[in-house]
This record gives structure tokens, sequence and C-alpha cells, in this order.
């Protein structure tokens, strides 16, 4: 539930990769975990398929990641600093579709979720669906600064009583579950799209916010785009 636990947090190197490229993870745990790979959906009810189960971390344990940098100008917190942590290989074969990389701790007391989209750059599909993740980062208060609040390394506000960071990054775990009570977050509007299209047959691809901003002439490929 919510962010999940504040033992096991981590993030993607890439919002989104392509079909058959690998996703990178950097992850900061204080116990030994494992990684089970799922696809959202509707799966006649069951909202996700497990594709690949306890994928092994590639850096030993324990694996030590720094605090992450902070920016008093601008209030940014970025964690890019940290190692690389473990990888998964995006099967050539995979569907285009939002995933999550379920990070669990071996001893079963906590595990927490890293959102990922796999694009298929290829697929000329009648409908392209675009996650919000943009608004994901904005609202995200992980390391304490969102675009809406600051705690740490705060730049000067105007009027001074305002408070919150002009820069977020990618690079961080979401704590957005828990953040503007979870109306900015992929369970709450995106989500429930996935399950009804996928339920009703709809021809569908998935690309990320970024994408969109960065990849725009991939949208000409499709013949509607819905955000």
């Amino acid at each position: 539930t919510g962010a999940g636990s504040s033992t096991i947090q981590g993030y993607a190197t890439s919002m989104s990769v392509n079909v058959g490229e690998t996703v990178n993870f950097k992850i900061k745990a204080s116990a030994a975990y494992h990684i089970d790979v799922y696809r959202l959906g509707y799966y006649q009810g069951l909202g996700a398929r497990k594709l690949a189960a306890n994928v092994q971390p590639s850096a030993s344990f324990p694996q030590t990641q720094p605090a992450c940098a902070t920016f008093s100008a601008s209030g940014l917190i970025d964690c890019g600093n940290w190692g690389l942590s473990a990888s998964w290989q995006v099967p050539a074969s995979a569907v285009s579709g939002v995933y999550l990389a379920r990070l669990v701790r071996n001893d079963a007391t906590g595990a927490s979720v890293i959102p990922f989209v796999v694009r298929d750059d290829s697929a000329r599909t009648d409908v392209l669906f675009q996650t919000s993740d943009t608004t994901w980062q904005a609202y995200n208060t992980y390391g304490g600064n969102s675009l809406y609040s600051c705690t740490v390394s705060c730049p000067p506000g105007s009027p001074q009583a305002y408070k919150a960071a002009f820069k977020v990054s990618y690079n961080r775990p979401f704590n957005s579950a828990l953040d503007d009570q979870g109306r900015s977050w992929l369970m709450y509007a995106e989500y429930p799209m996935i399950r009804f299209m996928e339920a009703n047959g709809y021809d569908v691809s998935y690309m990320s916010g970024l994408d969109v901003a960065t990849r725009g002439p991939l949208l000409l490929n499709h013949k509607s785009y819905m955000s």
C-alpha cells in the first residue's frame, strides 16, 4: 500500500525502454531482496501478469547508497549518484505496457514498486496511451521536495512564506502514492483506464510522458493519442 516500505526503495534509470532493451534500477535497501516484474492489464480481473520472478540484483549486498544530492538554488533533489543495483532484459517479444518492478525483501517484511513503460517503437496501433509520469514527479516528495512543497535545501520563496522546489528529478524513487492523497499517481487514473482498455480489447500501445516530449514523431504511428 502507499509508497511501500521505506526500507526498500528504488527507481528505473529510464522512464521507458523499447522492447528488447534493458531496464536498469538503482535501489536503496536495508536487507537482501529480489525483484518480480509485472505488466499491468486486465488479465481476467487479476489486474497484472507476472512476467519475471526472483530477478537477482547485480550488486552484492549490502550496497551502500549515498545521500541524494541537493541543490538549494532550485530545491532539486537528485539521487542519480546512487550506484546501479539490478537490471532486467525486456524480451523482444514483450507487449508494450506499463510495468512494475516489485522490490521484495527476502525476509518478506517489506516491498515497494518501480513503475516503468515498455514501448514498441515499431508498433502501429489504434490508441497510444501516455502515462502522466511528469505529474507523478511534480508531486513526488521523495527526499523532501516537490514542485508544491519543500523541506530540504529550499530556494527563497516569493512571497517568502511560499516554499516549493523549482525543479524535480526523475532520478529518485516515487513517493507519489502518498502525495496529493494519491490523486497524482499511476494507480489513481492510469491503472483503471488500462484495465478498461485491455478488458474491452482496444488495440493500444504505451509511451511515457517523457517520451512524448522527446520522441514526438512516434505519435504519428498511431490513430489516436490518449493522455
